[in-house]
């Protein structure tokens, strides 16, 4: 995935916003990459607490994107940028407007609370304009080479999900929501690729996102499947 920018206004990258790296130790044996404020990332609070589980609790999977993203006609904007590679991502010179046409960049995420209830914290924290991505969302796939791509491979029609349901905006795990939202991440990221998105808007410093994924609008049919088959398998 490409390093993307949202950044209204100039700025240089900080890793003091992250100075430490996680204590924790993955399933693989190895300390984890992720970078935090504390002494445990999220994933793995739990390791320094020695008598405490990993949490067991049920929760959703919830999938979202920028509002302006779904428009039947995106338009590209100056504060929306992507690096393509082999550059110093800390110059914001280096960095193209992001082309929305065939491409979206989503995040999935858990929640215990309801689904339209996380998403306005999201929005209220980033200071963005964030809109739920579901099965049926309109104007996911916009181009018409890709809708006819789609046409003559079958993926237009309509999938069985077992997990989905409409009237919770989301995918229903009924225990290990945390590890289930990780292995969605890691299964992404092994598809897609890694990247980072930065965003000003969270507070007066600058936040390292490294959730967010580059998706070919086409294959968000084959997102919804992957997530809804891993909730499915793991929650």
């Amino acid at each position: 995935m490409a390093n993307v920018d949202i950044s209204k206004h100039q700025w240089e990258l900080s890793l003091s916003n992250f100075p430490m790296q996680c204590a924790g130790i993955t399933t693989k044996g190895v300390r984890c990459k992720l970078r935090t404020t504390e002494t445990y990332c999220k994933h793995h609070i739990y390791q320094g607490k020695p008598h405490q589980q990993p949490p067991q609790q049920k929760g959703l999977i919830y999938v979202f994107t920028l509002s302006h993203l779904l428009l039947e006609k995106p338009p590209k904007t100056n504060w929306l940028r992507i690096n393509k590679g082999g550059y110093d991502i800390k110059q914001t010179s280096s960095y193209d407007v992001f082309n929305p046409r065939r491409c979206l960049l989503i995040k999935v995420g858990f929640t215990t609370q309801t689904i339209p209830t996380r998403l306005k914290q999201w929005s209220s924290k980033c200071r963005q304009d964030f809109k739920l991505l579901l099965p049926n969302t309109k104007h996911i796939v916009i181009s018409r080479r890709d809708r006819l791509s789609d046409l003559f491979s079958g993926l237009s029609l309509e999938p069985v999900y077992h997990r989905y349901d409409p009237a919770e905006y989301g995918f229903v795990c009924s225990k290990n929501v945390i590890s289930v939202e990780s292995a969605i991440h890691k299964y992404l990221h092994s598809k897609y690729g890694k990247g980072n998105l930065y965003c000003q808007g969270c507070s007066n410093d600058v936040k390292i996102h490294t959730e967010w994924f580059l998706i070919p609008r086409k294959e968000m049919n084959n997102v919804f499947k992957d997530i809804d088959r891993i909730c499915n398998e793991l929650g």
